[in-house]
């Protein structure tokens, strides 16, 4: 049976106490020790922040008219601006390492919360308080940001395991237009399609006058 790596670690250090080991095993021994104690330090600090927090890498948020949804692991939080209260609503599906949120606003697609992560999208609807599933961004990536333009998604970098060293770097944007879309009117439509109905009424009003007679 190997030894753990800090047994090691353990029995140098003695070693060094004891005067049997030179100055530069030495050295490098206490970097080694060091390094360990760090990577230790960091996994209770994070266990700590699980334990306390009820979060890890999975956290997001958005805002829906005055509250404002955090999604942390699977849990739902709501914040009421108006009451000063928390509440929860129903828990995400599934767990999304590197998650995403943003919301719709209502004006040209309903008011939704979109959850967005690797293979896995996800919409709320705060009135009904469910989740249902819509369609994945094409390019599957982590950590992805979201942005809402007339309440179109965009998804813009965020990063895959293809890379080199384990993670590559993405530059790419996509768009996503929700169930329910209204297409914006054109301004510039506005004018001919009111001369149009103008002259439709006129050649109306005129027909009208000619049958009176």
């Amino acid at each position: 049976m190997v030894p753990p790596p800090f047994f090691h670690t353990i029995v140098a250090t003695i070693q060094i106490f004891a005067g049997t080991v030179n100055v530069m095993a030495a050295s490098f021994i206490l970097k080694m020790l060091i390094a360990t104690l760090n990577v230790l330090l960091m996994l209770s600090t994070y266990l700590l922040a699980r334990k306390f927090f009820g979060i890890g890498t999975a956290i997001a948020s958005a805002a829906i008219d005055n509250k404002i949804f955090v999604i942390a692991e699977q849990t739902l939080h709501i914040y009421d601006i108006e009451t000063d209260r928390w509440s929860y609503g129903a828990d995400l599906p599934t767990y999304i390492n590197g998650l995403a949120a943003i919301a719709t606003s209502g004006v040209l697609a309903p008011k939704r919360l979109h959850v967005v992560g690797p293979d896995v999208h996800f919409v709320y609807n705060p009135e009904t308080d469910e989740w249902t599933s819509a369609t994945p961004i094409p390019n599957s990536r982590y950590q992805v940001e979201l942005a809402v333009v007339n309440d179109e998604i965009y998804a813009i970098g965020g990063g895959n395991n293809q890379g080199e060293y384990g993670y590559q770097t993405l530059s790419t944007n996509e768009k996503y237009t929700p169930i329910g879309y209204i297409p914006e009117f054109p301004s510039w439509i506005i004018l001919p399609l009111f001369l149009t109905v103008t002259l439709i009424g006129i050649l109306v009003r005129k027909k009208l006058k000619k049958v009176e007679h």
